[in-house]
């Protein structure tokens, strides 16, 4: 009997420093990783200094899951096939199982579900980041993964733009410094530059996840939206009704004609 091939392993290092074995089809899971092996980077530990032990880890974790129910759902599919409908059934009972793997997986403090986030985004793990940028989404009513995907972007600037202003203020100039607080102002505004739908659900994600810049950025963006407006204006671009009778919104006028004036 033919022995089974041994797995090809990979070693992985996290940021801190900790070092991680693993099979080299779980680390091809990440496109990143990927395409380092493809390019004969991978004799040596991989580094990802953007990755922490701890959601290294958990990263291994859920390719480590996803591989081999992909291997299981394979098998089934195979072995199955003599069994007409009743294999598909097998094959949709292994999905279902996963997707509640998934629901468990991702049931995380909300730091951790951010570190996944950001983690997946640099691996280039799509189903990953899908799977985690959704449970945000699931947390914010009505928000889309797209819109979840723009409040991690404004974290992300804002926090290498908090780094580069602290090495600018030791080894720079307080010019250096402005000009970088000039190019994040910039890009702040472009940033906010979406249609309205958006924009009012990043207040709503900002106020939940209490990001106190990024809601006074959103909220300054509405009001400078509405700034000079007639009534009626305001209420179009908020999707306000009027559900007052024309006898109360004369009456209404009349005791607060100094808002009119």
């Amino acid at each position: 009997m033919a022995e089974t091939a041994t797995p090809k392993k990979i070693m992985l290092k996290s940021s801190d420093g900790e070092d991680f074995e693993v099979d080299e089809i779980v680390a091809m899971e990440s496109q990143t990783i990927k395409n380092m092996i493809e390019d004969d980077c991978a004799d040596n530990a991989i580094p990802l200094p953007n990755v922490t032990a701890k959601i290294l880890s958990k990263v291994i974790e859920y390719c480590k899951k996803h591989v081999e129910a992909a291997a299981a759902k394979t098998a089934d599919a195979t072995t199955d096939t003599a069994a007409g409908v009743a294999g598909f059934a097998g094959v949709a009972g292994d999905d279902d199982e996963l997707m509640k793997w998934d629901a468990e997986f991702v049931k995380a403090d909300r730091n951790a579900l951010f570190d996944l986030i950001l983690a997946a985004n640099y691996l280039n793990i799509k189903s990953l980041l899908d799977l985690t940028c959704q449970s945000v989404a699931d947390m914010i009513k009505d928000m889309t993964p797209e819109e979840v995907r723009k409040v991690i972007e404004y974290c992300k600037k804002h926090v290498e733009a908090a780094a580069a202003k602290t090495a600018d203020t030791t080894t720079s100039t307080a010019a250096g410094v402005a000009v970088g607080d000039a190019e994040l102002k910039k890009w702040d505004e472009e940033f906010v530059n979406v249609n309205q739908t958006t924009l009012f659900d990043l207040i709503l994600a900002a106020n939940y996840l209490n990001i106190k810049s990024l809601l006074e950025l959103t909220c300054q963006t509405v009001a400078d939206n509405i700034k000079n407006k007639t009534v009626e204006e305001v209420r179009t671009i908020l999707n306000i009704t009027n559900d007052f009778t024309p006898e109360e919104e004369e009456e209404v006028r009349k005791e607060n004609q100094w808002a009119f004036e």
